[in-house]
């Protein structure tokens, strides 16, 4: 797992806020299960983290 942060400001109706902006990789098999598991993680983290939303992005890495 790897991480990096960033800040950006973004406009929350009308309100301009500054972000605290992190970013987490997670290389794992694409499973059911491990599907699973990054929804209850990300669910788990928007909470503790008090965010409104957290984005996950999946996608195919093809290794020639």
């Amino acid at each position: 797992m790897k991480a990096r942060r960033g800040s950006s400001p973004t406009v929350r109706k009308g309100v301009i806020v500054r972000d605290n902006l992190a970013k987490i990789v997670i290389d794992a098999p694409d499973s059911l299960s491990n599907r699973r598991w990054m929804k209850q993680y990300k669910d788990r983290w928007r909470l503790k983290l008090e965010q409104t939303e957290l984005w996950m992005v999946s996608h195919a890495v093809e290794v020639e």
